[in-house]
């Protein structure tokens, strides 16, 4: 049965892919899976790897030889945000967010109030999930063993770490059944292997499968398991962060992805499981035996667990797909592993649900995001006095969050996912003895700092603003800045003759980045070009120019946003140089690896997530690494370019091109003013309202060092012969408000940019020729006689361009050297862009167009192209001179071919010996 992948529907639905396969396929398209190709041992080994790469928020893994096993693993699946949103076919967590608020809609008859009816109470709700299909020949069935087949021992099991007394099925999905109600439950442990067909799991007395033993033991039963690996991930984001405990994980994947999925039954005993699984371990539980040995495996919070009187599963059957990939999460590292992820995920998105279950919650966070949930601070809307003790009864009344032990309670303008303003509550708003509480509770299994197994105590903070009656007097108002003055500060700043980094502190936290520049990620290309007018791709060109790419020797483009500098480079290198665009805003990867498929790049060009801090990369990978326009917005400017120095090669070399004020008048005051005043009103014109991001930019700007103070903090961070270029705006600038161009001074490579053109006006001769990477320019060329005069560029798409026109007077044209593609356009008056229109002009007009042909040898077709140019009128010149010229060098080239062109052009010069002089 083939993988099955629904794509978007055209009323804007959820995208779900149904298998593993689909899901590994997608993160390697979008950069964000990375292929181990050498041996790998799975005791320990791959689990060191995992937490290396997940600490720096880094890709999934592929382990693609596993030692002693001929089976893959995928480790760190959904370890980022971004890819548990790819799991669920959603942009972001916010529209996770709206799907779950979207569906709950109150019924027209009474049921069994909200958490019943999402248990699936009334069948007339709204929320009847569409109902799944059971099939026969299922995929996690193609291949199957029974009975003394069976041997744990030849899978790839896992290891975590050395004081694990076994390996294990790390992260598996157990499939139960209430004896009672019928209702199928899923809770996520890992289960050890403790025989050749048995298995110890670490589910916890808090799960659902603990609940359901109880429940078949009362009955007399031994209860039976599935235990799924692979398949759909969403399951695995539903199972890990179940809002309720007693939804059925299955109806709440349909409610959220909006399919119905399909089931198989097991072959030894009736639960049914997802049919897309990879492998799927069927097995029963005897209530009355427990596991026996000392043993000891990796808790999701980052310590051992002692496994002693577990239950034990008796292996009845392994069915998997021909070929299985199986999906392991490694828990040691509890602050950024799967779990934590899911976890932090999971309470922004199921935030909705919360608050009709407590009102008065604006939000909630879990700065820390360990499995078992031990931390979290909230943030309400208070009414009346002690609401706080109300509000945290409310919350330890959820089943999801009854293991909270310590709570933070914060007023509605606090950020909870901001730490530092949490404290900054704590620490002005709490005092000790009336606003700190501590009460006996159950305590979650998972906390072993609890006094007494499953009993422990918790803690309240009430971190709000207190009322009189809370205080016995009146609690002071935030000091804050006045609208007015703000907005007076912004516009006179630059009068008060102050340096831009003075200014308020920009805030450059990772979400407000990644969120901001996602927002404007459809149009910040063009913005950037416009903004800019068109200078910054000659910045990427020359940045490329002066750091060169070396042959085979990889390079990493950091902060590569839509992967401008990281195309460039990979133009400019060879077949085997590996290049690697690396950033944390989802939105523009997916552009940037649009770009390069545009751009024909093949496989040694990849974009993968990753946050400048804490790059996913080991030591001295990279011969160069780049960052173009990013590095001022990481939030620790010192810790990326520490990192840049990291993985940078012994001898390699690290390149930063960066915005900063410039120093000297009047151009500071014009970039200043540019800057602040119209940047982000044509941001906001052409980028759906989202100023912010064009308002950010100057700010940023203004804080980031400039020149030699940067090029120190370089060289602090142990990088050496660190050498700084400016390249300023002011030339285009100079030249638009018509200042004069020295042009006997004019050096035309420095304004020659990708995808940009020159023109010369006043009836003055034009060069025109192929930038780089082979994007049509145009430069000025002085006419004997001349001292100066102005030049003028139209990027090369714009067709209101003088040029474009009959009616813009000249005396000539050339194109100089002239791609192949150009030749045919103007061959066939076949105009892509404005090198192509202007041509077609000047032959339609009857003025002078000379060709000077690039390619050598050509094609007959290349030569048909010529004689049609030639035969509308165009002089074709080659750079060919005869040997009587007495060209001995590159320089008399280059003087020959010049004073030829010049010639066409009718103006005097000597560059040349002429026949009979």
């Amino acid at each position: 049965m083939p993988h099955s992948v629904t794509q978007t529907p055209a009323n804007g639905g959820p995208i779900t892919v149904q298998a593993l396969a689909d899901f590994l396929e997608t993160l390697e398209e979008a950069g964000q899976l990375v292929r181990i190709p050498v041996e790998v041992d799975p005791s320990e080994e791959i689990a060191a790897i995992t937490t290396q790469v997940a600490v720096r928020g880094g890709p999934a893994l592929l382990f693609e030889k596993v030692r002693g096993h001929r089976l893959a693993i995928v480790s760190n699946l959904l370890g980022s945000e971004d890819r548990v949103c790819r799991a669920m076919g959603a942009e972001s967590v916010t529209a996770l967010q709206e799907r779950v608020a979207s569906l709950w809609q109150p019924a027209q008859t009474p049921a069994t109030g909200w958490l019943g009816k999402l248990r699936g109470g009334n069948s007339g709700d709204s929320l009847a999930p569409p109902q799944p299909r059971s099939v026969r020949n299922a995929p996690c069935q193609q291949i199957v063993q029974l009975g003394s087949d069976v041997d744990l021992g030849t899978w790839p099991l896992v290891a975590q770490s050395a004081g694990e007394t076994g390996p294990s099925l790390v992260g598996g999905l157990v499939y139960t059944i209430d004896p009672e109600s019928g209702v199928r439950h899923v809770t996520r442990c890992n289960l050890q292997m403790v025989g050749p067909r048995q298995l110890a799991p670490s589910w916890h007395s808090f799960s659902a499968a603990a609940r359901d033993l109880a429940a078949c033991e009362a009955r007399g039963e031994s209860m039976p398991v599935a235990v799924m690996l692979g398949g759909d991930p969403s399951h695995t984001l539903v199972a890990a962060t179940l809002f309720e405990a007693d939804w059925d994980v299955v109806a709440w994947t349909s409610h959220l992805t909006g399919q119905p999925g399909e089931l198989a039954r097991c072959r030894t005993h009736g639960l049914e499981v997802p049919a897309e699984a990879e492998m799927v371990i069927e097995g029963l539980v005897d209530p009355a035996i427990q596991h026996e040995q000392p043993s000891t495996s990796t808790a999701a919070t980052g310590y051992y667990r002692d496994l002693l009187g577990q239950p034990v599963v008796e292996v009845s059957a392994i069915t998997h797909r021909n070929g299985p990939i199986l999906p392991v999460n490694i828990d040691a590292t509890a602050r950024q592993n799967e779990q934590a992820v899911l976890g932090r995920v999971a309470t922004r998105m199921f935030l909705p649900l919360l608050q009709r279950a407590v009102p008065e919650v604006v939000d909630i966070a879990l700065p820390y995001g360990d499995a078992a949930r031990s931390f979290a601070a909230a943030s309400m809307k208070k009414a009346y006095p002690m609401q706080a003790r109300n509000v945290a009864g409310g919350l330890w009344n959820v089943p999801w969050l009854m293991g909270l032990k310590m709570l933070v309670l914060v007023d509605e303008d606090v950020d909870v996912h901001d730490t530092t303003g949490v404290l900054h509550a704590v620490a002005t708003q709490v005092d000790p003895r009336r606003d700190v509480w501590v009460e006996d509770a159950a305590s979650h299994p998972l906390n072993h700092a609890a006094g007494l197994p499953g009993v422990g105590s918790r803690m309240v903070i009430d971190a709000t603003a207190k009322s009189t009656a809370e205080r016995g007097g009146v609690w002071p108002a935030k000091v804050a800045l006045s609208a007015e003055v703000s907005e007076l500060l912004r516009k006179r700043w630059a009068e008060y003759g102050l340096p831009e980094r003075t200014v308020m502190a920009v805030d450059k936290s990772a979400d407000r980045v990644r969120t901001m520049f996602g927002e404007i990620a459809g149009r910040y290309d063009f913005l950037n070009h416009l903004l800019s007018m068109n200078v910054d791709r000659y910045w990427r060109w020359r940045t490329v120019r002066l750091v060169p790419p070396e042959e085979s020797a990889p390079i990493l483009d950091m902060c590569t946003g839509t992967g401008d500098l990281a195309l460039a480079y990979y133009r400019a290198s060879s077949d085997e140089t590996p290049v690697v665009g690396a950033d944390f805003c989802h939105p523009m990867l997916v552009i940037g690896a649009d770009k390069g498929r545009k751009a024909g790049a093949n496989g040694r060009l990849n974009f993968i997530e990753a946050d400048a801090r804490r790059l996913p990369f080991p030591d001295d990978m990279f011969q160069i690494v780049s960052v173009a326009f990013g590095l001022r917005n990481v939030e620790d400017t010192d810790g990326g370019l520490r990192e840049m120095a990291r993985v940078c090669r012994p001898g390699g070399r690290v390149a930063v091109l960066e915005f900063s004020m410039p120093g000297w008048q009047p151009f500071k005051g014009i970039y200043s003013w540019y800057f602040r005043n119209v940047l982000p009103r044509i941001g906001q014109a052409l980028a759906r309202n989202r100023q912010e991001a064009y308002s950010y930019l100057p700010a940023s700007v203004g804080e980031f060092p400039s020149g030699e103070e940067f090029a120190e903090r370089m060289r602090a961070v142990g990088l050496r012969k660190v050498k700084y270029y400016p390249f300023t705006l002011g030339v285009v600038l100079k030249q638009e408000l018509g200042i004069e161009v020295d042009l006997e001074n004019f050096d035309p490579k420095l304004m020659t940019l990708e995808g940009t053109a020159f023109a010369k006006e006043d009836a003055e001769r034009s060069v025109w020729e192929d930038g780089p990477g082979g994007a049509p320019s145009v430069r000025a060329v002085r006419p004997q006689g001349r001292t100066a005069g102005q030049v003028h560029y139209y990027h090369f798409s714009d067709y209101m361009a003088p040029i474009a026109s009959g009616t813009f007077r000249n005396e000539g044209m050339v194109i100089c050297p002239c791609s192949g593609a150009t030749v045919s356009a103007v061959a066939h008056a076949s105009s892509q862009n404005l090198v192509h229109r202007a041509a077609d002009v000047q032959l339609k007009e009857r003025r002078k167009l000379v060709i000077v042909p690039r390619e050598a040898p050509m094609s007959s077709i290349q030569l048909r192209n010529l004689c049609l140019c030639s035969e509308a009128g165009a002089v074709v010149l080659p750079a060919s001179p005869g040997w009587y010229h007495g060209v001995n060098s590159v320089m008399d080239l280059v003087d020959f071919v010049v004073s030829r062109i010049c010639d066409q052009l009718g103006v005097d010069n000597d560059l040349i010996q002429r026949w009979g002089e």
